[in-house]
């Protein structure tokens, strides 16, 4: 393992452990990062050297702009994605924003459950969407053969909720790098 993914790695955990705290992922963190990618690059001349590792820089800026124009992920997390790209390069950081962002469907997804089951409307509604399902099978199809509609009324509440998405980035940079796919640098 060389010193790229060792820093990849190191940079994610201590922005999961940070995001988790307070929700924010710092400029303390991130900046210092992007820069240790950026000289790691030039001095071993990976990735065609320091311009391949802006490259990767920029194009982790650019994957997580329109989420954070919508308000979904904080600003803290795109530069922690271009901190990694600069580390990794553009093949490693696509590869960490896939599985980052499947990490962070199943995670949202859970979350969303964890809050239902909270407030007890999780068994109501899987108990209703059993009915359904049942009586639909059965030849009872629409609203007119009284088929109970299942309605999820916390949900937009729940998905307004702040996640620590770089917990997903670490999930997504260990995944990438248990699968081979971040370089091994020299």
């Amino acid at each position: 393992m060389g010193p790229v993914v060792i820093f990849a790695l190191i940079g994610v955990f201590v922005a999961s452990i940070t995001d988790l705290c307070t929700r924010t992922v710092p400029n303390i963190l991130t900046v210092p990062l992007a820069i240790s990618g950026l000289v790691v690059a030039a001095w071993q001349g990976r990735l065609g050297g320091w311009d391949g590792s802006l490259v990767g820089l920029l194009l982790g800026l650019g994957l997580f702009l329109l989420p954070f124009s919508m308000g979904w992920i904080g600003g803290g997390d795109v530069k922690l994605l271009a901190a990694l790209g600069a580390l990794v390069g553009s093949k490693g950081l696509l590869w960490i924003a896939l599985y980052s962002t499947l990490a962070g469907g199943i995670m949202a997804l859970a979350l969303v459950i964890f809050r239902h089951m909270q407030s007890g409307e999780f068994f109501k509604q899987l108990k209703l969407c059993m009915i359904s399902g049942w009586l639909w099978l059965c030849g009872a199809r629409g609203r007119r053969a009284g088929v109970p509609t299942p309605v999820l009324p916390n949900t937009a509440n729940a998905l307004r909720e702040r996640y620590p998405y770089a917990l997903a980035m670490a999930a997504g940079t260990l995944i990438a790098w248990l699968h081979g796919l971040l370089p091994t640098g020299r």
